[in-house]
């Protein structure tokens, strides 16, 4: 049983950091084949669990794939947030009147 063991570890650990994809559609994949076999399991709950399991694990994967695609967005909110923080703290006197005057051009 022991010889099972590291070959279950090891995807995980020798995966590289970008790599980590790989494993969790493994993990998926296997998570949802027990998870549709699970009647024939007699213990009570297994296909819950491991419905669980499929559920958790695809969020994570999403979840991931999401954080690529909003790395640029983020960056850009970010930047604005700044330019509007720097306008504001270099012309307090003026930067009310500044900032409504640019969000209105900004949606007309």
């Amino acid at each position: 049983m022991s010889a099972s063991s590291p070959s279950t570890a090891s995807p995980s650990s020798s995966s590289p950091p970008g790599g980590n994809s790989d494993w969790l559609e493994a993990m998926i994949l296997n998570a949802r084949a027990i998870s549709a076999a699970a009647d024939t399991i007699p213990l009570p709950y297994v296909k819950g669990v491991f419905g669980a399991a499929v559920f958790l694990l695809e969020t994570v994967d999403k979840v991931q794939k999401n954080r690529k695609d909003m790395k640029e967005p983020c960056a850009d909110a970010v930047e604005i947030i700044t330019v509007v923080r720097d306008r504001i703290t270099d012309h307090t006197d003026t930067a009310a009147i500044q900032f409504k005057a640019q969000c209105e051009e900004l949606e007309g």
